[in-house]
């Protein structure tokens, strides 16, 4: 439209000549330049005359809007696309161009006919002929004449699938995805969640059936072939740590693409002392679940903080069990025994559902003697248990946070330390 805009104004105020006849391809973007005697207004016109030049030059307007900024309808038959112009075009020539609304979908390579000129080839990608399936009926197809190839092209990106830069693409057919590399190429990477995979190479053109997980494509060099891989697979970069001792939600940022998850159950709180200076056995340290999650699926996830365990009834309490959704969790430790004729420090709790799943420490047994410490709490994979206490009349040392057991107290009444909280960790990564 800008384009007819300026040819109205330039042609307004600039043109020279008697009645209009022809189409808008015959008039020069110059105003002084239209000088030919059937296509202008002479100084001096009649006014007559005015009226019917102005109209005219309007038609000439409106048939190449009908042609170019509307669309013309297809009506030859399938890989043969024909039309009849609006305008009058006596010959073919460098730019001509039209919007044609196709009539049937092609089964190979096409060609254009305007009225009864000649046919010739259409091409997408510059020289490229469309395959099967690439034009279908209903569709709007750009076409413009290239003199100097004789052919009819597409609009750049109609035909089926993706080009990038390089001469590198990326077709999806189906349930099958087809990437091909027509030119040396790094850093170039597919997949569903961003992830880049380094591609190098010079042709090669692979294809990998639709996955039902996360998948990344990259090119392998020694099997001159693209492969599918796990996004574990690739060099992550860390984004950031979120540390969760108390009870709370993990909402997945937009960048994290795999998550790494450390959970750690409660420690057992120890076991009381007892008269005659006798001392309570150390609590059992939480379990410890460790494993890497891919993130693209998730939106957030529940986080679970066990409590340490208590004291002060004897027996220390069981630690509380932490969990990060129902991907991975881990229990916590026993409790130290009170003091008495047999001292045994709590069990370790144990982790579930990660890919490394280890038992927490065991409590140190407690004395049945006077004069003796009472039990170290056990230690966790990242916490450690409490210290064992004096001879006489102490408490026990709680455990630290992230699953250490608390020590057992010693003489009474004089209680276990309690046992250290779990955690859970979430390192994310982009």
């Amino acid at each position: 439209m800008k384009y007819f805009k300026h040819l109205v104004i330039g042609f307004m105020f600039g043109l020279a000549g008697f009645a209009i006849a022809g189409e808008i391809n015959d008039l020069s973007t110059t105003g002084s330049s239209n000088t030919d005697g059937n296509f202008g207004f002479p100084e001096n016109m009649a006014p007559s005359k005015l009226n019917d030049n102005t109209r005219e030059f309007q038609a000439i307007m409106a048939r190449a809007w009908a042609d170019e900024g509307k669309y013309v309808n297809d009506y030859g038959p399938a890989n043969a696309v024909r039309i009849t112009s609006t305008r009058t075009i006596s010959a073919l020539y460098d730019g001509l161009a039209f919007n044609v609304n196709i009539t049937s979908a092609n089964s190979g390579a096409m060609t254009f006919q305007v009225g009864n000129l000649a046919a010739k080839s259409i091409k997408f990608n510059h020289d490229e002929d469309p395959s099967s399936g690439d034009v279908e009926a209903g569709q709007i197809l750009r076409l413009t004449y290239h003199e100097g190839e004789d052919v009819w092209q597409a609009v750049a990106g109609t035909k089926g699938g993706v080009t990038l830069t390089g001469g590198n693409g990326v077709v999806v057919s189906g349930t099958t995805l087809s990437v091909g590399i027509t030119s040396a190429t790094s850093g170039l990477g597919f997949s569903e969640g961003n992830l880049v995979a380094d591609i190098s190479g010079t042709t090669v053109i692979g294809t990998v059936a639709q996955p039902t997980t996360d998948r990344v494509l990259i090119y392998d060099h020694s099997a001159s072939a693209v492969r599918s891989v796990t996004p574990g697979g690739l060099a992550l970069g860390l984004h950031s740590i979120a540390f969760y001792s108390a009870n709370g939600t993990w909402v997945r940022p937009l960048t994290a693409r795999m998550i790494r998850i450390r959970v750690l159950g409660a420690g057992g709180g120890g076991g009381d002392g007892a008269s005659s200076e006798e001392t309570g056995g150390g609590g059992g340290a939480g379990g410890y679940s460790e494993g890497l999650i891919v993130a693209t699926g998730l939106t957030s996830v529940t986080v679970t903080i066990g409590a340490g365990g208590t004291t002060g009834s004897g027996t220390g309490g069981v630690g509380g069990s932490s969990s990060f959704g129902s991907h991975m969790s881990a229990t916590g430790g026993a409790g130290g025994d009170v003091a008495g004729s047999a001292v045994f420090g709590g069990a370790g709790g144990v982790g579930s559902g990660g890919a490394v799943n280890t038992q927490g420490g065991p409590g140190d047994n407690g004395a049945p003697t006077a004069n003796e410490l009472g039990g170290a709490g056990g230690d966790s994979t990242l916490g450690g248990g409490g210290q064992t206490v004096g001879l006489t009349n102490s408490n026990g040392s709680p455990g630290s946070v992230c699953g250490g057991g608390g020590s057992g107290g010693s003489d009474s009444p004089h209680i276990g330390g309690v046992g250290g909280v779990g955690c859970v960790i979430v390192e994310m990564y982009q």
